[in-house]
């Protein structure tokens, strides 16, 4: 699934314009979820973010790859 620019915009997923303008802050659920460390995770979060899965099959292996990082913590190491 892809998510047009104005629903993505709007939906401020990666950057709110109108709060970043006024405070100098971001405070997007892209800001929210990042706890990425390197650049190629940060750009992976983003292509998540703007082309969420849709087949139940590849968010569940998904999900298990996250239970798996967190039960394992010495895996991200």
């Amino acid at each position: 699934m892809t998510i047009d620019s104005a629903a993505f915009e709007h939906l401020e997923l990666i950057e709110m314009k109108s709060q970043y303008l006024e405070t100098g802050e971001k405070d997007s659920l892209f800001d929210w979820l990042d706890q990425t460390v390197t650049y190629f995770g940060k750009r992976m979060m983003r292509r998540w973010l703007s082309a969420p899965l849709l087949n139940p099959k590849e968010i569940n292996a998904r999900y298990d790859a996250i239970e798996d990082l967190q039960e394992h913590p010495t895996l991200i190491d």
